[in-house]
């Protein structure tokens, strides 16, 4: 009996060793060039009538003030800021995106979905 379940969970194990080697293989970068904080800046006080202007303009404002632009790069995808340390920025692993809630008046931080390589 023992010898069965060794045998299974053998099994079970060299068969996920499998599907995660598959993934990893298959996993393709998606990165995008680092924008100036300037020029962020400049879009999120001119698009949308100037709803990013009090919020997400503020937070540019406040992170280039801080002397953090040399160390945080980002680039916007529409109304989003995707923020991380490295250039380029690969959107999905290790990059911050920030929002902007209209309605509840929030700004919202949210990470991509972990992948499980």
């Amino acid at each position: 009996m023992s010898i069965i379940l060794l045998g299974l969970v053998n099994y079970h194990f060299n068969f996920n060793c499998k599907i995660l080697a598959d993934q990893i293989r298959k996993y393709n970068k998606q990165t995008a060039k680092a924008r100036s904080w300037d020029d962020i800046e400049e879009d999120f006080i001119k698009w949308f009538n100037g709803v990013y202007k009090e919020n997400i303009a503020k937070l540019i404002q406040s992170i280039k003030s801080s002397g953090l632009t040399d160390r945080l790069y980002a680039y916007t995808s529409m109304d989003k800021l995707v923020v991380s340390i490295y250039d380029p920025i690969e959107w999905n692993r290790e990059a911050l995106h920030i929002t902007f809630d209209s309605g509840s008046q929030i700004l919202c931080k949210t990470f991509p979905r972990r992948r499980i390589y």
